[in-house]
């Protein structure tokens, strides 16, 4: 199924997309790739790689509040997870 999806759609939307770990494999599929990150301290390594791959990087916080300024939480995993939305302190099964 995700084969034909992939062969099928006419580009792909990655949002929250860290440094572009997947642009070599999208790159494959030949389509237009458009990222989405929040985080503007992996924005810039972001970009750098995926033009690389003729992609292109958008700088953004995507949100339903219309409020201008909203909180932003990063995780100490090198910032690979953020949410607008408070991280839990629990661990899993906890």
């Amino acid at each position: 199924m995700l084969e034909f999806f992939m062969r099928e759609c006419f580009g792909i939307l990655h949002i929250g997309g860290h440094t572009g770990q997947e642009a070599k494999q999208y790159s494959t599929l030949q389509k237009p790739v458009i990222w989405i990150e929040g985080n503007p301290q992996v924005f810039e390594d972001l970009h750098r790689h995926v033009t690389k791959f003729h992609q292109v990087a958008i700088q953004a916080l995507i949100s339903d509040s219309k409020v201008s300024e909203i909180d932003f939480y990063l995780t100490s995993n090198n910032s690979e997870s953020a949410s607008i939305f408070p991280l839990s302190t629990k661990k899993p099964n906890s």
